[in-house]
């Protein structure tokens, strides 16, 4: 991220990261730190659902951590996601995807049955010493509005020091 994209975000927002990352770094439990990044990734940019999926030996996810679905949307889903569609572009073009409409999208495969709907889109690749090793992911922004570029910086910026 350059430091010209750094200027398009305010002071606060920035200051939000910086304690996000502070919290999230004072945690010992892997499952803490997950939840820390999803769930600070979800306030910061007013996302409705947030979630992390964290790629195991054989590229699928092996690790799916969410934030903002009720207990009973979650009982309501078959499975995690298996890192196809969009979720799969962002591990094949190792780089942010940002959709205003998910079922528009040429890359998008569905949802499975009991999903809740879902339009707007931003995911961004997670990497460790240049290898990938997951996706931070958004959808639906708070209010039915496109995530932004600004939303795309922060949550690279976020990923950048999980």
């Amino acid at each position: 991220m350059s430091e010209n994209s750094l200027r398009n975000i305010d002071q606060n927002t920035l200051q939000a990261i910086s304690d996000a990352t502070l919290s999230i770094a004072n945690q010992v439990e892997l499952d803490k730190v997950l939840q820390g990044i999803v769930t600070s990734a979800r306030k910061l940019v007013k996302a409705r659902y947030a979630a992390l999926g964290v790629a195991g030996p054989t590229g699928n996810l092996s690790t799916f951590v969410h934030s903002g679905m009720t207990p009973a949307e979650v009982d309501e889903i078959p499975h995690f996601p298996r890192g196809l569609g969009l979720l799969g572009a962002i591990v094949q073009e190792q780089r942010t995807v940002r959709i205003d409409n998910i079922a528009a999208d040429e890359r998008s495969v569905g949802f499975p049955e009991g999903h809740p709907p879902m339009k707007t889109f931003l995911g961004v690749p997670l990497f460790a010493d240049s290898i990938p090793v997951g996706n931070l992911y958004m959808t639906d922004k708070e209010g039915g509005e496109p995530f932004t570029e600004i939303d795309q910086q922060v949550v690279e910026l976020l990923a950048a020091h999980a």
